[in-house]
């Protein structure tokens, strides 16, 4: 049987890959009623106190983890519902159940690791999709999907006098209408395009009507519902990150030579939209990516890296895993730990302990217990693992 907890240098505490793991900023929160759960705590805490005493460690372990989970359930609770008075008991409760936890782990007989392997996957991880209209982030987004859509129609007055006009004998509407999206399948990349341009006229014969029949322009994709129009002075361009669009004031211009025209409808736009993540580069990058060969992890020559970006859209990053071997005696509860070192990614600093895997495992007949867990440091750093002391 194996227990894994993750303790952070400055005390705070992070999710292990275990999903029985009730410590992680995921873990479980409640609704119950506080009160409820300081009591469950208060128990759970005394039966591992009075289990450890007993010489069952198997007990003791496991009332230690109740203890602390309904602790923090209780704290949960008691910050979002209760008087301050009642959050100190609920924190008070919490430390107990933690105290607690930490007197069983006292208990236990240390174990150092055996023969230690690691191996990394990894590569050039780079974002996908549009960039945006203007004015970069920093460092720069990606967005997954781009849409098109909206229409102008444009009254041409069909005579040679200058704005304002009446409307001549060759009057009519054009225009032109745009829908559809440029879509990046956040796994693969692959591209689906389901953009459509169409036109359409109306009126006629000294008119301008509105149109009411578009038909669809050939090639239809179109790659912006914007960047075709140059219908004047009275047209104007709006862009942001994330936007791109125009607008008008409807007013008569002469653009097209002295040709009189005025904007009856314009709602044209190019919007960005689901934004392409590190996380989902690197998810990319994982799944394509072969794990080396296992070597010995009692150097750094096997470590993790994640460079940090600051301009461009690719980036380097590493990830490792990290195994051994234990054999603990039948029915005897021991503890393991593994120490998780990191220092600026690319730089020659010295390598600081920053966080620590503890195991906890209980023999099994015949059992030799195996223990493996993968590892990436934060941006901007490069990190290994290796096994902690006797007695740290």
């Amino acid at each position: 049987m194996i227990f894994r907890r993750r303790h952070t240098r400055d005390g705070t505490r992070r999710r292990a890959a275990s999903a029985a793991d009730p410590w992680g900023p995921n873990a479980p929160r409640s609704n119950d009623d506080p009160a409820v759960e300081e009591t469950a705590a208060a128990a759970a805490a005394a039966a591992a106190a009075a289990a450890a005493a007993a010489g069952d460690t198997a007990t003791a372990r496991l009332q230690a983890k109740l203890a602390a989970l309904a602790a923090a359930k209780a704290r949960s609770g008691a910050n979002s519902t209760r008087s301050g008075d009642d959050q100190d008991s609920a924190a008070a409760a919490e430390s107990s159940a933690v105290a607690a936890f930490g007197s069983v782990l006292a208990s236990l007989s240390t174990y150092t690791t055996n023969a230690p392997e690691c191996r990394t996957r990894g590569g050039t991880a780079t974002l996908i999709g549009h960039d945006e209209f203007t004015s970069p982030s920093s460092p720069p987004k990606k967005y997954r999907i781009k849409t098109l859509s909206g229409e102008y129609q444009k009254c041409g007055y069909g005579n040679f006098s200058a704005c304002p006009s009446t409307l001549g004998p060759f009057a009519g509407t054009s225009g032109r209408r745009y829908s559809g999206s440029i879509a990046y399948d956040p796994l693969t990349g692959a591209i689906t395009d389901t953009t459509l341009r169409q036109y359409g006229s109306g009126g006629g014969g000294g008119t301008c009507a509105a149109i009411t029949a578009w038909t669809d322009w050939s090639p239809p994709h179109i790659s912006s519902a914007v960047e075709t129009l140059t219908l004047g002075s009275y047209l104007a361009r709006v862009t942001t990150k994330t936007t791109d669009y125009n607008t008008t004031d409807g007013s008569c211009t002469a653009s097209y030579g002295t040709y009189p025209e005025r904007l009856d409808v314009m709602t044209l736009r190019n919007e960005l939209s689901d934004e392409d993540t590190e996380a989902d580069a690197i998810t990319r990058l994982v799944a394509s990516a072969s794990w080396s060969s296992w070597s010995s992890a009692s150097t750094t020559s096997c470590k993790a890296h994640y460079q940090q970006r600051t301009s461009g859209f690719s980036f380097a990053y590493k990830e490792a895993e990290f195994r051994d071997t234990i054999t603990i005696p039948e029915g005897e509860t021991g503890i393991l730990k593994v120490g998780l070192y990191r220092r600026a990614y690319g730089s020659s600093d010295p390598w600081v302990l920053y966080a620590t895997e503890v195991f906890i495992l209980t023999g099994q007949p015949g059992d030799t217990d195996s223990i493996a867990f993968t590892y990436a440091p934060d941006p901007g750093y490069e990190a290994y693992a290796a096994g902690l002391p006797v007695g740290s």
